[in-house]
């Protein structure tokens, strides 16, 4: 049975391990951004 998009989580590119996400605005624009780190992703 395939996973669904919802129950796999991003990988945080600085530890490389899983992370929640989250938004920042950078200019115009917003980004999503690992939790752990606080890095783009």
């Amino acid at each position: 049975m395939p996973l669904h998009s919802s129950n796999v989580m991003m990988l945080d590119p600085k530890e490389g391990k899983a992370t929640r996400l989250g938004k920042k605005k950078v200019g115009e624009k917003w980004v999503r951004i690992g939790r752990k780190s606080n890095q783009e992703i």
